[in-house]
């Protein structure tokens, strides 16, 4: 029995492009200080699924304006690396997993906005020995978007986007001289975030770890590492298999490497 066709085509064009600049206004032998700024203007066709259960509607192509600007230094005759910045990005035909008829689907999510900030701080306290601090601040937000829930149109304007964070930040510590023992720790935060586009089931903070220990050699090293070694299991993406259902933070895992370069004595 032959299925069901339909053909369907659609066509978008418009110009994309980016534009940024930097300047290094002060420099005393490795240190300086730089400022730099950014535009981006983005276009991207919608993502088209070619499975036997595809979209019956060909998407809207997603389209973003963003700015960024900065200032990045290093001190301490190089030993002190850091970056700090702002952006604002403006959002249309964000695509978002929705409930189509009690099934899976995908539709154009309006309009969002996207502001914060973002901090990174790397220090080589010895040779070998350095502590990296990583920071972000992202305030993500429908700006324009109406999506009924059970009969009932709601505008979402203003609401924050599910499952996304405010505040996230990590702390390393590294040790990684060329020859012999090399170790590291990476202590990750996750701020709160909203579990739904309505904002009213909020999922709290959460922290991970993980470490790696190894041997380098001048062609060879050997690794053990561990990722999520407090085995958290927090919700961390939607599904797209249906409403209130959620992908997970990977549970705890440990690999051993080994790794030869070949050519290298």
């Amino acid at each position: 029995m032959a299925g069901d066709q339909e053909t369907q085509r659609r066509g978008d064009n418009r110009w994309s492009g980016a534009l940024g600049t930097s300047y290094r206004f002060w420099q005393d032998g490795r240190d300086y200080i730089t400022a730099y700024a950014g535009y981006r203007n983005a276009f991207k066709p919608a993502v088209i699924d070619f499975g036997p259960e595809a979209e019956p509607g060909i998407l809207q192509p997603e389209q973003a304006r963003s700015g960024e600007l900065g200032v990045r230094g290093q001190d301490l005759e190089g030993r002190l690396q850091w970056d700090v910045s702002l952006f604002r990005m403006d959002f249309e035909n964000l695509v978002v997993s929705q409930d189509v008829d009690g099934a899976p689907g995908l539709t154009n999510a309006g309009n969002e906005r996207f502001k914060g900030a973002e901090a990174e701080v790397r220090w080589n306290l010895h040779d070998g020995f350095s502590a990296v601090g990583t920071w972000a601040y992202h305030d993500a937000r429908f700006a324009d978007y109406v999506q009924l829930f059970g009969d009932t149109p709601t505008q979402l304007d203003g609401k924050r986007l599910e499952l996304s964070p405010r505040h996230v930040g990590s702390l390393g510590l590294m040790y990684a001289p060329e020859p012999g023992l090399r170790a590291n720790v990476t202590v990750g935060r996750v701020g709160s975030r909203f579990l739904n586009k309505r904002n009213t089931a909020l999922a709290g903070a959460y922290t991970t770890v993980d470490a790696g220990i190894g041997w380098r050699h001048a062609s060879w090293e050997v690794r053990i590492d561990g990722t999520n070694l407090g085995d958290r299991r927090d919700p961390v993406a939607e599904s797209e298999l249906g409403e209130a259902q959620y992908y997970r933070l990977p549970a705890r895992a440990v690999w051993a490497s080994l790794r030869y370069d070949l050519g290298v004595r």
